[in-house]
């Protein structure tokens, strides 16, 4: 059976029993429990009770996709089985909704776009 500081020190995130934080997400809302639902590359949790955030983690340095739609706080999400499409689902108790992290991605990068032309969007992606 493998040493488990061998199996820490060969991962880029972990030297023996040392865990390096890699990224820091701050929320409006004290937590105490915070769902996280993870993918192969990405992780999602509530960002302050009704925004969901999605995190690659194959490549820290994107941004943070964050998802509006829920008006009552996120209380379960989960991944669907398939990479393409990749999709989430989260729910409150006003909506269940079913999001393209593909789509959601595309409008994101659309609306950068368009900011950049003087032209702000009011949402990133979905709405509820």
């Amino acid at each position: 059976m493998e040493n488990p500081q061998d199996i820490f020190s060969s991962n880029g995130g972990c030297l023996s029993d040392i865990v390096i934080e890699k990224y820091l997400v701050e929320s409006k809302e004290s937590v105490s429990h915070v769902q996280l639902a993870c993918s192969m590359q990405d992780c999602a949790f509530p960002l302050d009770g009704t925004e969901l955030c999605i995190w690659n983690t194959k490549d820290p340095s994107h941004q943070l996709l964050i998802l509006r739609g829920h008006h009552q706080p996120i209380t379960a999400m989960a991944f669907g089985n398939k990479v393409n499409p990749l999709l989430i689902c989260s729910a409150s108790l006003d909506y269940v909704i079913m999001w393209n992290l593909d789509e959601c991605r595309e409008k994101v990068l659309q609306a950068l776009d368009l900011q950049f032309d003087g032209w702000t969007p009011l949402s990133s992606c979905g709405t509820g």
